[in-house]
C-alpha cells in the first residue's frame, strides 16, 4: 500500500497538522520512553486549555494611546515570564481552516530553551521542549487573564489548542527571521526559543518585521543542511501558497522526528547560538559542534531510525 497523499501541504488554505499526526500518516510510531518529566509538562500544558478564553470584564481600562497600550501589554508579558514579546495585527492568511479567530491583534512572546540540554539532542530531551511550552503557556493564560480584566476580549493560543500559525505572527511581530531550518532565529536569542500568542480586541500600536541580515545569513550557511541526517532541509527557498520560504522536506524529517523525539540538530548546531545572550552560549555550542562530523553523526542516526510501517496502519505492538 502506497503512503497517503498529504493534502495539509497543499492547496491555499492553511491546515493544522502536528507531529504526531504527520508520523502517523507517514508510516512512524514515536519509539521514545517518556520520562516523568515529560508527562508532568504535558498535562500540566493541557489542564490549561480551559483557561486560554474567558469572560471579559464589563468595565473597560482606556489608555493614553495605542502605543502606550503595546508597551504596557508587552511589559506585562515580560514580568510574567516571556523573554522577549512584539504586537501585530492577525493576519487571516495564517488562521488554521476550520478555526476563526474574531480579534484584530496578536501578542506574540519568545521564550527561551537551556541550551545546556539542548545541545544533547536528539537524546533524552523532549521534556525540555515540554518545559518551555509549559511556561509558555502559564504566561500566555496569565496574560489573556489580565487583558480581560481591562475589558477587552482575548485568547491564549500555545502548543494545545492554537488556532494561528505563530512563526507568520511572530516575524511580522518582530521576533525574529525565518532560518533555514524552518525555525525562527532571533538575533538575541538565536533559534532556542518557543511561541505562544494572545490575540485580543484591545487596540495596540503593532511593531514591524525585522531585518537583521539573518535570511541572507542562512542562504549562506551550510550548517544544518550538512548535519541534517534526513537531508530535508531544502537548499533554495520554494513557494508555499505563494511566500517564498525556506521548507523542511516533511517526508525526510518525519522518520527522524519520530525515532529521536524531535530531533533537533537543526536548531543545535544554528551558529546564531553562539552569540546568542551575549555569548554566553558560545563555548556550549562549539564544544557541541566540534564533538562529531556531519557524517559520522548521520551514519549514527541513519542505523536506529525505524522503518515505515509496510500498510499505512496502527501496528497492534503500539496499541
Amino acid at each position: 500500500m502506497e503512503r497517503p497523499v498529504l493534502p495539509e501541504w497543499s492547496g491555499d488554505k492553511l491546515r493544522y497538522v502536528g507531529p504526531l499526526q504527520t508520523c502517523w500518516k507517514l508510516g512512524y510510531t514515536f519509539s521514545h520512553r517518556r520520562q516523568p518529566a515529560e508527562d508532568y509538562y504535558s498535562a500540566s500544558i493541557s489542564a490549561r486549555v480551559s483557561l486560554q478564553d474567558g469572560e471579559t470584564a464589563p468595565a473597560r481600562f482606556h489608555f493614553g494611546s495605542e502605543r502606550e497600550a503595546a508597551e504596557s501589554v508587552k511589559a506585562m508579558a515580560v514580568e510574567l515570564g516571556a523573554d522577549d514579546v512584539g504586537v501585530t495585527l492577525v493576519d487571516p492568511y495564517y488562521v488554521y481552516e476550520g478555526e476563526e479567530v474574531e480579534h484584530r491583534y496578536a501578542v506574540v512572546m519568545a521564550f527561551e530553551m537551556d541550551y545546556e540540554t539542548i545541545k544533547d539532542v536528539p537524546w533524552e530531551t523532549n521534556w525540555e521542549w515540554l518545559r518551555v511550552y509549559d511556561q509558555a503557556s502559564r504566561t500566555a493564560v496569565a496574560l489573556a487573564e489580565r487583558i480581560r480584566g481591562m475589558g477587552y476580549p482575548a485568547r491564549a493560543h500555545t502548543l494545545r489548542g492554537e488556532q494561528l500559525a505563530m512563526i507568520p505572527h511572530a516575524y511580522a511581530a518582530g521576533l525574529g527571521e525565518l532560518g533555514k531550518h524552518g525555525s525562527l532565529i532571533n538575533r538575541r536569542l538565536g533559534s532556542m526559543f518557543r511561541l505562544a500568542v494572545v490575540t485580543t480586541d484591545l487596540p495596540m500600536a503593532p511593531d514591524t518585521p525585522r531585518d537583521e541580515g539573518i535570511d541572507d545569513f542562512c542562504s549562506k550557511c551550510q550548517m544544518c543542511t550538512q548535519f541534517c541526517p534526513g537531508e530535508a532541509i531544502a537548499p533554495e527557498k520554494q513557494d508555499v501558497r505563494g511566500v517564498m520560504k525556506w521548507v523542511v522536506e516533511t517526508e525526510k524529517c518525519a522518520p527522524y522526528w519520530a525515532s529521536y523525539e524531535a530531533c533537533g540538530i537543526c536548531l543545535q548546531v544554528c551558529p546564531w547560538n553562539a552569540g546568542a545572550l551575549g555569548g554566553v552560549w558560545k563555548r556550549m555550542y562549539m564544544d557541541a559542534v566540534h564533538r562529531e562530523k556531519p557524517a559520522d553523526l548521520v551514519a549514527k542516526l541513519q542505523g536506529g531510525v525505524q522503518k515505515a510501517w509496510s500498510l499505512i496502519e496502527r501496528p497492534t505492538a503500539a496499541g
